[in-house]
This record gives structure tokens, C-alpha cells and sequence, in this order.
């Protein structure tokens, strides 16, 4: 063994120990420092890094400081500890939302370990519920067409028959259409942008007529100097947007009688409507500003063409279509032209070989026309690189199969015989001459 070997189990020897001496001085912080304390200071960090702590992030550790003491160690919050408030809250809430305040906590304790305040997260032992909440909502053509007239009628939350019309038709998000801007909308280039969305990258989203329409006569109502396209008029938040529209949006969807139905889905409804009208996955996830195709894969089956290519693939070969179009030969006519006709779709070629060359897409069945012998053959042919002699195709093509060609073909039923064998095939006056070698 080199010295290079003792040098490296020297130094692994020398960390283990090292390794041990800062687990033991982790632990005894968190064996000191108080749940409380360490509470108070991320929540100063989150306020500032995370952009939802207001309707996140700090409900979800209210809850947690419901249900664990202030006074608590860092060290004695156990997985049976979380497990048990777990189970508890899944009694009286729903499992999505046990799951959410679970994450929070699993964030807290990653941040106690980057400062070396806990020695380990307690939450990674415990198992999330992890259910499928994916909800497919959208409005119909007649619900749509009951909703708008429902909500001409409510006078108590202003703008709502317009945010429902933009909402169906650019798929925005709520906060982002409630509190958007005119600086936001490109009439020149009919171009809405926001400069930053929930993932946190900007999105530009291009506006139909409808759109155009409704923004445009907004734009002509506007409250002057006010910069929000949604704002209230008077009171005492005059100038600011208006956000608040649920109870006048339960109202219309009552009159409208439209059941199980939110805001958001409006969202679903944007999007299943295009792919409904033979828009791509790809083109409606850019559209809603998603980063993958993940998103948009629940509205995958309302495409009428969704797997059509896939299952296509069952349908009969192209050479069943070839027969039941080939032309019939006329009086004096010989089968040849007809033959370089039907391939050729009746123009002229100068290289009629390399028509019948294989082509990306050439399927292995039309090879058979080329010259009227078993597709079996042909494909041996092609496998073992033997080129069909072209040169007297035009030659009457025999409509039945050569008794020693055909024996010849039950005599190498094994793969690897049937690999083996070359074929090649030449017309002599009208006669077929046959040679195989093995």
C-alpha cells in the first residue's frame, strides 16, 4: 500500500471523529434553544424570502404553535410528536392541508439544520398523505352563456362581468388579473405581460379579440392617474383594486344554477376549451405559464386527437389502401405502365428506381408492387442488401408465384435460414429465373 492510501485513512480516520464532535455540539444547542425561539427568528426570515408567508406560510406555523408548547426543546419535538398532531389535524381538516402544514414544518427544521440548530429534520420520518386533489372544473357553452347575464345583475361588486370574460379567455391567475396594471397591456401588439407570476418568471400572454374588446372599453371608462384596471371608484379604497368578488360570484353562479364550480376553475375552462378546439398540450402549458407538460396532462383526453396517432397504428397497412386504388389495366396496355403509373401518381419519372427506393416512412408493404412476387421474399431480400433487378420492370408481371420459389420459402422457416438465404431475382423474355445461394 502506497503512502498516497495511509494518507487518505489517516484523514478519514481523523473526520470521523471531527464529524462526531459537531453532531454532539448541535445537539446540545438544540437541547438548549426553545421552539419559540427558533419560531421568532424564521419568522423573520420567511417574511422576507418567501413570497406567500402572509396566506402560506404563516398559518401553517400558527397551527404548529397551536399544538406544540412554546417552552418545548428543539430537541424534544420527535416524529412521534408530529405524527400524533398529524393525525389529529386530519380529523378536522382536509389530508391536502395536513400535508401543507407538514411541509412548512419540514421547511422550518431544514433551515434550523443549515444553522446548526437541530442535528435532524423529525418530519422526513413521517409519511405525508400525498392525495390526488387534481380538479378538471369548466364551464360548458351553456353555463357560460347563463353565467355572464347572472353577473350583469349583481350592481355590488363592480367589474365582475369583465374579469369573468377575461379570466375564460386569457386563463390568468386571480391575483395576477385582479391587480393588473395598464402598464401591463400592449394594445400595439396585443400583448398582456406580467412581469412576474407565481413561479416567478415573467409571462406574455397574446390577446384575442375579445380581450382586445373588453380592455379597450375599460380603458375608455378609466379612473384617471389610476394605474390598476380593476379599481374601486369611492370609499375608503378608492384608487385600489378590487379584490374582493366571492360572495357576488356565488350569487350569479346560484342564479345561473351552476353547481361545484370556483373561481379557478375558469382557469380550467380556458384551457380546456383550447384543447377542446385542437389546440396542443405544448401551446396551452406556454399559455398558462407552466414550465412542463405535467400541469396540463389532466386536460390531455378532452383533445380530439389525444393518442389518434398511437392507436392509428392498428389501421390496415398502406398497401391496402394502394390495392383498392391501383388502376385496372386497359385493352393493350401492358401491366408495367399501369404498375409505374399507380406508384408514380401518373407523372412522368425519369428515375423510376429511385421511387421505389426505400424512403423514411416507406412502408415495408408496398414493396411487394415492386415486382409482383411475395411480400415474404422481398423483405428477405431487402434484409440480406439484394437489390430487385428494375430494369425490365415494365415486362407482364405473372400473377401467380413460381413453384420453386414458393417451395424454396417453406424450406427456410428459421430465422437465421431465412437471413441467410440470398435472392436474386431477373427476368428473361417474360420467364423468372431463380438462383439461391446459401
Amino acid at each position: 500500500m502506497c503512502r498516497n492510501n495511509y494518507a487518505i485513512i489517516g484523514v478519514c480516520c481523523r473526520a470521523e471523529p471531527f464529524k462526531r464532535r459537531v453532531s454532539r455540539i448541535v445537539n446540545s444547542r438544540a437541547e438548549t434553544v426553545t421552539f419559540e425561539t427558533v419560531l421568532k427568528q424564521y419568522r423573520e426570515y420567511s417574511t422576507v424570502q418567501n413570497r406567500s408567508h402572509n396566506s402560506y406560510v404563516e398559518p401553517a406555523l400558527s397551527v404548529w404553535e397551536a399544538h406544540i408548547k412554546a417552552s418545548t426543546l428543539l430537541a424534544k419535538i420527535t416524529p412521534a410528536l408530529v405524527e400524533d398532531v398529524k393525525l389529529r389535524r386530519a380529523k378536522v381538516v382536509a389530508h391536502t392541508t395536513v400535508d401543507k402544514d407538514l411541509a412548512v414544518l419540514k421547511a422550518f427544521f431544514s433551515w434550523c439544520i443549515g444553522r446548526n440548530l437541530a442535528a435532524s429534520n423529525p418530519v422526513c420520518r413521517v409519511k405525508f398523505f400525498n392525495e390526488d386533489n387534481a380538479r378538471l372544473r369548466y364551464l360548458t357553452d351553456a353555463e357560460y352563456s347563463r353565467l355572464l347575464p347572472a353577473a350583469k345583475k349583481i350592481e355590488t361588486s363592480p367589474f365582475l362581468v369583465e374579469k369573468i370574460i377575461l379570466s375564460v379567455h386569457t386563463g390568468l391567475r386571480r391575483g395576477s388579473l385582479f391587480n393588473l396594471r395598464w402598464d401591463q397591456v400592449d394594445f400595439l401588439n396585443r400583448v398582456l405581460r406580467i412581469q412576474r407570476t407565481k413561479s416567478g418568471r415573467p409571462h406574455a400572454l397574446p390577446l384575442n379579440a375579445t380581450v382586445l374588446t373588453t380592455l379597450q372599453a375599460l380603458y375608455n371608462q378609466r379612473i384617471p392617474d389610476c394605474p390598476y384596471v380593476f379599481p374601486h371608484a369611492t370609499g375608503r379604497k378608492a384608487g385600489e383594486p378590487v379584490q374582493d368578488v366571492k360572495n357576488a360570484f356565488h350569487t350569479a353562479l346560484a342564479t345561473a344554477e351552476i353547481n361545484d364550480f370556483t373561481w379557478h376553475d375558469l382557469r380550467h375552462t380556458f384551457a380546456s376549451w383550447l384543447i377542446m378546439k385542437g389546440a396542443s398540450l405544448r401551446s396551452v402549458a406556454e399559455l398558462l405559464g407552466h414550465r412542463g407538460l405535467r400541469m396540463v396532462m389532466r386536460y390531455a383526453h378532452l383533445s380530439p386527437e389525444h393518442l389518434s396517432a398511437e392507436v392509428g397504428l392498428l389501421d390496415p397497412t398502406r398497401l391496402l389502401r394502394l390495392r383498392q386504388k391501383r388502376p385496372h389495366a386497359a385493352k393493350g396496355q401492358e401491366k408495367g405502365n399501369v404498375l409505374r403509373s399507380a406508384i408514380s401518381g401518373g407523372r412522368k419519372s425519369s428515375n423510376f428506381r429511385r421511387e421505389l427506393a426505400p424512403q423514411p416512412g416507406f412502408e415495408p408493404g408496398t414493396l411487394r408492387l415492386t415486382a409482383g412476387c411475395s411480400t415474404v421474399e422481398l423483405l428477405r431480400n431487402v434484409l440480406v442488401g439484394v437489390r430487385t433487378n428494375l430494369n425490365t420492370i415494365e415486362s407482364p408481371v405473372p400473377r401467380a408465384i413460381p413453384r420453386s420459389r414458393a417451395s424454396s420459402v417453406k424450406a427456410t422457416r428459421s430465422r437465421r435460414a431465412r437471413i441467410a438465404v440470398a435472392t436474386r431475382t431477373t427476368w428473361l423474355n417474360g420467364v423468372p429465373s431463380t438462383s439461391s445461394t446459401i
